[in-house]
């Protein structure tokens, strides 16, 4: 069964106007992801943050979470070749695990941790604080920026992933990832563990209605389809379906139901093809939001994308084309 749904765009203004507004938005809030460290010899960044504009380096840890640090040389490409890393306050923060270029470190009680990187290429220190989590505010699954919407429709055996915020004393955003204190209640979901501090996944195991409950903040509603339930696909593009062989592109893909309305969690389920390959490569683009991808220009020509999803009866497939221009 060949989808006929329009695609609905995204976004009429460009993707990169949206980014040079949201980095603008950085600048002025004095936002810093990468530290240099008491040395000056090794930088300093958080790993495996699924944010467009990512948090400064120096928000603090939620205790009793991780946090995946990636370290680089001070003007140069080349990896640093990591030894050991230990904590100076192990009791506040302590290192979990140090492997190639990444320290892993695990939030105790409140307070600061000096974190002691010995490396071939020289020492470095740099300093965490930890902070009380206090409340987990999710929100709906969205595309860059969060929903002010409390439900959500996701199919069943789908993955979605859910922006989430770690709040601790004064409403300070803290960061890290670990067993976050979420009730899941109704329709059975199960947490997807990820290194991922942006978002929170869940697989839906079963039709029905389920009620994310966060500690501190107000709850998300899943409303679990049957995949009969889906009868779309869409390749929703965000902004011109046009663009250069030395650019990318960004497209989100949805299910839709009877009521035309999106449903989430199609990334984990789908089988997703862009081809050409001598034209277009596609990989995902997690920190533009739930089931959301990336294609990359190689040659000029037509870049054609095609969904499928075979695991419904009859399957249900989209495509959709971009057009290449030489760089």
């Amino acid at each position: 069964m060949t989808n006929t749904m329009t695609p609905h765009r995204i976004s009429d203004r460009p993707l990169a106007a949206t980014l040079a507004l949201l980095t603008a938005l950085c600048v002025v809030s004095g936002c810093d992801a990468v530290s240099t460290g008491d040395n000056g010899t090794l930088t300093f960044r958080h790993a495996g943050e699924e944010r467009v504009v990512p948090l400064s380096f120096e928000t603090p840890i939620a205790a009793g979470l991780s946090l995946d640090v990636q370290v680089a040389l001070v003007g140069s490409d080349r990896p640093p070749t990591l030894s050991t890393a230990t904590s100076a306050s192990p009791a506040v923060a302590d290192v979990l695990e140090t492997a190639e270029t990444m320290i892993r470190v695990i939030g105790r009680r409140p307070g600061s941790a000096k974190i002691e990187v010995e490396a071939t290429q020289g020492n470095d220190t740099f300093e965490l604080t930890v902070a009380n989590l206090r409340a987990v505010e999710l929100s709906a699954p969205s595309l860059l920026v969060n929903s002010d919407l409390r439900t959500a429709r996701v199919a069943v055996g789908g993955v979605t992933r859910l922006p989430v915020r770690l709040v601790g004393d004064d409403d300070v955003t803290l960061i890290g990832y670990g067993d976050l204190p979420i009730v899941a209640d109704g329709a059975r979901v199960t947490r997807v563990d990820t290194e991922d501090t942006a978002h929170v996944s869940y697989r839906a195991d079963e039709a029905g209605t389920a009620t994310l409950m966060p500690e501190g903040a107000a709850a998300i509603e899943l409303q679990v389809l049957s995949l009969d339930e889906v009868v779309g696909l869409a390749l929703d593009p965000v902004g011109a379906a046009t663009f250069a062989a030395d650019q990318s592109a960004f497209f989100v893909l949805r299910g839709r139901d009877a009521g035309d309305d999106d449903v989430f969690g199609i990334g984990a389920l789908a089988d997703l093809r862009a081809e050409p390959a001598s034209v277009c490569t596609l990989d995902p683009a997690p920190r533009f939001g739930d089931s959301a991808f990336e294609l990359t220009g190689v040659n000029a020509g037509d870049c054609v994308v095609t969904a499928t999803l075979d695991e419904r009866e009859p399957s249900l497939t989209a495509t959709m084309s971009w057009k290449v221009t030489a760089p």
